[in-house]
């Protein structure tokens, strides 16, 4: 009796250890179903992104050459700018010519048309920007500074002799006295309207005149030896900087890169910033200036490639075309820097900048005297900056993502124009979506618009 007793009590453990296996069993095995299940929606996710991904790389097959304006000067356009706040002006201009075109590619609804036309007497320099909501700041070939404003293309005001008003800041007592006939040729302008948006509230609407009294106007003369500061509401030169008499030292390119801050490039390739300050009285003409080098990176303009270097001497020297500001990321500082040979993206913190990723061209841009400066634009999408660059009869689009430091070639666009060679490209959004729904692409004496199909 004892021993069936037992046989029956280990039986009965033996029943709940295998109802215990059992149990387990079914849960491993919902585990494994439910991990399937995970992995099989991880993959349609990823599946998701990649053809999201697909369709977001096929939407510049969207677009279409809609329209060509032939510009009647018949010279090449050698440089072209939009308007910081009314986004859908534009100028243009020609090195040689003495004409300056406004254009307005959102006109009766979307479509683009001369907006305004002046005639100059003589040559242009292809030195221009906006200073304020109406006036553009030109040269000619005179050396002389003119306000146009755009809609009653008149001059408004001529500053005819950039004449030292102040004591020169860095000046070289010993320096020989200049010839009248060159001191005031003007090879760079920069203003502070083009950071507007950094800076102020009211980022798309007009500004206020309380804002427009801060902005500065920094002008490079005689091949780059001089640096001046102006005011534009009170036409008066704050400074005047000799830069140097070495052909190095000199400035060949300016950019603002806020409101009282500017980057000067001298022909050594050497970057600076300009720090400009006043008091909140616009009749006080005393400024403080500041100025501090700032920190880049060695091979900014060699890859440390003998095959490159062999390239880079048997050819023009690198220089820099342009440069851009990327203004739906403040905080992070992106400024991207196109050279006739790359494209540069790094981060621009204090006088430190660091390079996220750089890509070569498929093809170099000239380097023109002529036409010195070359616009590429960009636009945001899915989080992912699309950099546009045009060269000849190619539309070069870049996929830069700044979360995984990656840059790279996205697509490219031909255009079967005959004598048509590209040399700037803007970009506009629809004002509802904010998603770009055509670009302008310029050359020789042609302005092409794509559009969305």
């Amino acid at each position: 009796m004892l021993m069936e007793e037992n046989e029956e009590e280990n039986f009965g453990n033996l029943k709940e250890e295998i109802f215990s296996h059992y149990l387990h069993t079914i849960e491993l095995n919902n585990n494994i179903t439910s991990i399937q299940m995970d992995d099989n929606l991880i993959n349609n996710n990823l599946n998701n992104k990649k053809n999201e991904k697909k369709n977001e790389f096929n939407k510049l097959k969207e677009f279409k050459l809609k329209k060509i304006i032939k510009e009647n000067h018949k010279l090449f356009i050698s440089f072209t700018l939009k308007h910081n706040l009314l986004q859908n002006l534009f100028l243009t201009i020609s090195n040689k010519g003495k004409q300056i075109n406004i254009y307005n590619n959102n006109h009766c609804n979307g479509h683009l048309d001369l907006f305004s036309h002046y005639l100059h007497t003589i040559e242009l320099n292809s030195n221009i920007c906006w200073i304020n909501n109406e006036l553009i700041l030109f040269s000619d070939k005179n050396g002389n500074l003119f306000e146009l404003n755009v809609k009653q293309s008149r001059i408004e005001r001529m500053i005819d002799n950039l004449s030292f008003n102040n004591d020169s800041n860095d000046s070289n007592d010993n320096n020989e006295e200049e010839d009248e006939n060159t001191l005031n040729i003007v090879n760079c302008i920069s203003s502070s309207f083009s950071s507007i948006n950094y800076c102020f509230s009211n980022k798309n609407s007009i500004i206020e005149r309380k804002e427009e009294d801060k902005l500065f106007v920094l002008i490079s003369l005689q091949d780059g030896k001089y640096l001046q500061c102006w005011s534009v509401p009170i036409n008066f030169c704050y400074f005047t900087c000799f830069m140097g008499e070495e052909e190095e030292r000199r400035i060949y390119f300016l950019f603002c890169w806020n409101i009282n801050e500017f980057i000067i490039i001298r022909k050594n390739n050497s970057f600076e910033m300009i720090i400009i300050n006043n008091s909140d009285d616009i009749n006080n003409k005393n400024v403080q200036l500041s100025k501090r080098k700032l920190k880049m990176p060695e091979l900014l303009f060699n890859n440390g490639d003998d095959e490159y270097n062999e390239y880079n001497n048997e050819n023009n020297n690198e220089r820099i075309r342009g440069m851009k500001r990327v203004k739906d990321l403040n905080e992070k500082n992106i400024l991207m820097i196109l050279t006739n040979k790359q494209l540069i993206v790094g981060q621009l913190k204090n006088e430190n900048f660091t390079i996220i990723q750089t890509i070569y061209l498929n093809e170099p841009i000239e380097n023109d005297n002529n036409n010195p400066f070359t616009q590429f634009d960009y636009f945001i999408e899915n989080d992912e900056i699309i950099i546009c660059i045009a060269i000849k009869t190619t539309i070069y689009f870049y996929q830069l993502n700044i979360e995984r430091k990656e840059l790279k070639e996205m697509d490219q666009m031909k255009h079967k124009r005959k004598g048509i060679d590209l040399n700037h490209i803007l970009c506009f959004k629809e004002e509802d979506t904010m998603l770009v729904n055509n670009f302008i692409t310029l050359g020789s004496n042609s302005i092409l618009r794509f559009e969305r199909k």
